[in-house]
């Protein structure tokens, strides 16, 4: 409405210019319509041409279902001229009695930009002089009426139909909008749910491996986009060792601190979109692909580093720094999880490993004899069980001190550690005793590798100080399972049985439990015939 220098404000405020004002009043004045109301988008006039403000429309039916919905509306009705404010009793120099009846047209047009309802104008039109001029003329009028009407309602469909496309296309935008958004969030939902899952899963593992394997299984789900690595410090924390690759991807053996950004700046780091950036030399892919390198990061000390490659799938900048704040999610449970896990190891390697020597301890060793037994029990298999002790080892402490012997005791483990591993567990049950469990072998196999032991501990030579310690030598029991025991005790007493033989026939030798029965066997032939002797005597 060009009356209004600005209709979007005019209707939302419910408020005029004065210069609105003025034209509108001219309006009234120069046209037809003798009074002119505008109302908001409630029904509510803010502005008439008259002197008597102009009731409210809000509850009027017409407006409540085709005004306000962008369809005009006129109304006829039979008025006095003393009802209608304003009329000039000298109208068109012809003189008229107020009590004298008009008809009045009042149209109510609603106010549309841009396809919305903003209002309503309504103006009032005096008829009477046209239908009583004659036939003609009330003909012709009637037929302008008609037409205008006709135009009117013509425009006013129009822009209902415009309205009502507008209307619809901001719908289908908004549902496409609320699409997007409910697909983003199921997609966080998702996360969420992966995310509360892999924390759950690496809690629960038991061993590095274990862990690796559950990481990679569900980043590959968390990611599906991307490929990557993860790499752990290694003990000497010269290296980083690769430990596990999701997508494809392949890491190295190990790589240096150095060969990493994102560990040499001690921070994140992110490839590929920056106008100055750096490859690092671990990674395998193109200089065209965008990569996360993230420190793994456990209290306070830098224990890995996750790798993420995104190759070309992402090009969007707001898809990159969603991803990238997942992916240092993903690294803080990682981080927490492989802390528990070194946590969870070094307690039980506290608990099954013997301080001095590193060889498990006494309660370790029923634990692996039980699972051993059922093991052969199931697979029927046998196994033995050898029970040896340091010769004198009291000698070592009373001449040379408790730290001499303790070198003993240590070179023996060695001895130990580098003869058995794989499936033969090696123990330190106490002071000076040692136990070995020797996986699926017959009597003269275990035989053969303790005789190898005894010899290997006697070429030891220890040095404590400027002194050279003396000669090294055990005595050994051997005991098989099931002939000599099904039970770990028992087992370990026929074992002890035999270490006891080896001492008292002189020391640094191995006797085999089943020489035992075959002496005590012959014994008692023995005794049977004296008895019998001195019977027929």
């Amino acid at each position: 409405m060009s009356l209004l220098e600005d209709s979007d404000k005019a209707f939302a405020t419910a408020t005029l210019s004065d210069a609105e004002k003025l034209a509108l009043d001219h309006f009234a004045i120069s046209s037809d319509a003798f009074q002119v109301t505008l109302f908001d988008q409630k029904g509510i006039a803010f502005y008439t041409s008259g002197l008597v403000q102009a009731p409210d429309i809000t509850d009027s039916p017409f407006f409540l279902h085709k005004v306000s919905h962008g369809k005009p509306v006129q109304t006829y009705e039979s008025v006095t001229v003393a009802e209608i404010e304003n009329f000039d009793l000298d109208h068109l120099g012809e003189n008229y009695s107020s009590t004298e009846s008009r008809l009045i047209i009042t149209d109510y047009i609603p106010i549309l930009h841009d396809g919305k309802f903003k209002g309503v104008l309504e103006t009032f039109l005096d008829v009477t002089d046209q239908v009583n001029v004659n036939k003609i003329r009330i003909t012709s009028a009637a037929v302008i009426v008609f037409a205008l009407i006709s135009l009117t309602i013509l425009i006013a469909w129009h822009a209902s139909r415009t309205y009502q496309a507008r209307v619809a296309a901001f719908n289908s935008a908004q549902r496409e909008k609320e699409r997007s958004v409910l697909e983003r969030d199921l997609l966080r939902s998702k996360e969420v749910q992966l995310l509360s899952q892999l924390s759950e899963w690496m809690q629960s593992s038991k061993s590095m491996a274990e862990l690796f394997r559950i990481t990679t299984t569900i980043l590959e789900q968390l990611l599906p986009e991307s490929s990557g690595s993860i790499y752990i410090y290694s003990n000497s924390r010269d290296v980083l060792e690769g430990s596990c690759s999701w997508n494809g991807a392949e890491h190295n053996t190990e790589i240096a601190p150095d060969d990493c950004w994102g560990l040499r700046r001690g921070r994140a780091y992110t490839y590929g979109l920056d106008d100055i950036h750096f490859s690092c030399s671990h990674n395998h892919f193109d200089d065209d692909s965008v990569y996360f390198c993230i420190p793994i990061i456990a209290h306070g000390d830098t224990i890995g580093l996750l790798h993420i490659d995104l190759h070309r799938t992402a090009n969007n900048a707001a898809k990159i720094a969603e991803l990238f704040e997942l992916a240092q999610t993903c690294a803080e449970q990682i981080s927490l999880a492989i802390a528990n896990v070194r946590l969870r190891d070094e307690l039980l390697s506290q608990s099954i490993r013997d301080p001095l020597t590193g060889l498990y301890n006494r309660r370790h060793f029923f634990d692996v004899a039980r699972n051993q037994i059922a093991v052969a029990e199931r697979n029927k298999e046998t196994f033995a069980l050898a029970s040896f002790d340091v010769d004198h080892f009291k000698k070592f402490n009373d001449n040379h001190g408790h730290d001499a012997g303790d070198m003993v005791l240590r070179a023996v483990a060695e001895a130990l550690l580098s003869e058995f591993e794989g499936n033969d567990y090696a123990f330190r049950v106490g002071g000076e005793e040692f136990s070995i469990l020797l996986d699926a072998v017959t009597e003269e196999g275990a035989l053969m590798r303790m005789e190898k032991l005894r010899k290997m501990i006697e070429n030891i030579a220890v040095r404590y100080g400027s002194k050279q310690l003396p000669r090294i030598t055990i005595s050994a029991g051997i005991a098989m399972y099931p002939s000599d025991g099904n039970l770990p005790q028992s087992l370990m007493r026929s074992a002890d049985d035999a270490l006891y033989s080896a001492k008292s026939a002189g020391r640094n030798q191995v006797v085999k439990c089943s020489q035992l029965k075959d002496d005590k066997m012959f014994d008692e032939e023995d005794i049977g015939t004296l008895f019998e002797s001195s019977q027929v005597s």
